[in-house]
């Protein structure tokens, strides 16, 4: 006797295997603490002076940076003026 679709536990199993590869995918892309960034990116950051040990050392790094660079072009504007 030939069963047509599929049973339950087959579509069970199906489902397991599917979450479990998820998982493993988001797990490895949303790692806590880590920050994945290509190569080039991560040389540019390493020479403007930008942790990249976590994303929220990279923004504060570079609000401190682009806030310095305000700062110094705010300067320079005040010494043109004079």
């Amino acid at each position: 006797m030939l069963k047509k679709g599929f049973a339950l536990i087959e579509i069970l199993i199906v489902t397991v295997i599917v979450l479990f590869l998820y998982f493993q995918l988001m797990n490895k892309y949303f790692k806590k603490g880590s920050v994945i960034t290509d190569t080039q990116t991560q040389k540019a950051l390493n020479e403007q002076g930008i942790s990249t040990t976590s994303y929220k050392s990279i923004v504060n790094d570079t609000k401190s940076k682009i806030e310095g660079i305000q700062a110094q072009r705010a300067k320079e504007l005040e010494e043109i003026k004079e």
